[in-house]
């Protein structure tokens, strides 16, 4: 267990997982964005006095323009990060289903024309 665990997972077990690896006394920051309830045992969050804090380290709206340009220029390459390319009608199966099965999945990206797929 560790003093300080910092969740990004984007998931409730994500979140949990980090809430249990937090040590008596430590801390839990949860920076996922999720729009579910997470809950936690509050007899240990209570007897273990564990502190869960929640953070939003980034303005979305400067870092998206930063990261278009950063692509754009040249400073960032995201292809090694895209793990996959599949059609809009294809989006559930071979990616939705795929990207759950198969955790090493990074970014499938989805378009709605064939003819632009690249494997």
């Amino acid at each position: 267990k560790a003093d300080a665990v910092i969740d990004t997972g984007g998931n409730i077990p994500a979140m949990r997982l980090a809430y249990d690896l937090t040590a008596r006394g430590g801390r839990c920051v949860i920076a996922s964005v999720v729009n579910q309830d997470l809950c936690l045992p509050s007899l240990d969050l209570l007897l273990g006095e564990k502190e869960v804090i929640g953070a939003v380290a980034h303005s979305h709206l400067e870092e998206y323009k930063w990261a278009v340009q950063y692509i754009a220029d040249g400073r960032f390459d995201p292809s090694p990060l895209i793990t996959g390319r599949v059609c809009l009608e294809d989006a559930l199966e071979k990616g939705i289903r795929r990207s759950i099965e198969d955790r090493g999945q990074i970014k499938i990206l989805v378009t709605p024309h064939r003819a632009l797929l690249r494997e």
